[in-house]
């Protein structure tokens, strides 16, 4: 019998990360992803270690209500847009370090609030505009990279929010500003870039 014939052989992971990154959007997109957890941590962080009234049990308890945005970001995306969803959710998370300067008690609980609602937005708007802008073969690498600098900026804040501790409410104004460079970013570039539809490779 006749033998099928062989599948061609893969791309190097070089060369498709060469590739990729070609991608103007898709860059962005990894670069905002640092800042989402590292504003998240660094507020959790910085809360405690400020002492700002609130247990640490309390903070994590009603930043949960808010974490069912996610429900709400897929129908979000496809109507404005993965992008903007996760430009909503980022500036959302920035806002929440407007209370978090003013401290108190009822000032952080609501910055836990929005804090957590900025992140349900920005995390699933951030994956879908990475997997719309990939192709299928490159989609798992891309969706990859996001996961590694995601979580990079998780690991980053502990340290920062440490080290600034010492500063006061210094401590806010660094994740902030990381956040709102990223919408600053994300706008600058998809301004530019053509708009990619939900399911288009």
């Amino acid at each position: 019998g006749r033998c099928a014939a062989a599948a061609p052989p893969a791309p190097p992971a070089g060369g498709r990360l060469v590739a990729l990154m070609r991608d103007k959007g898709l860059v962005a997109a990894w670069a905002v992803s640092l800042t989402v957890l590292f504003g998240f941590v660094t507020f959790h962080s910085g809360a405690q270690l400020l002492d700002l009234g609130v247990d640490r049990e309390t903070l994590r308890l009603v930043g949960l209500p808010p974490l069912l945005l996610t429900l709400v970001a897929a129908p979000l995306s496809a109507r404005v847009g993965a992008p903007v969803t996760a430009m909503l959710g980022i500036v959302l998370e920035a806002t929440a370090f407007v209370p978090a300067v003013a401290g108190g008690p009822a000032a952080t609980m609501l910055a836990s609030v929005l804090v957590a609602a900025g992140v349900a937005l920005a995390v699933p708007g951030l994956i879908s505009t990475v997997a719309m802008r990939s192709t299928p073969s490159d989609r798992g690498l891309a969706i990859a990279i996001y996961g590694f600098v995601l979580f990079v900026g998780a690991s980053l804040a502990p340290p920062v929010a440490a080290g600034l501790a010492g500063a006061g409410a210094v401590i806010w104004v660094v994740p902030a500003v990381g956040l709102i460079a990223s919408a600053v970013l994300m706008a600058a570039v998809f301004r530019r870039a053509p708009r990619i539809e939900p399911g288009q490779p």
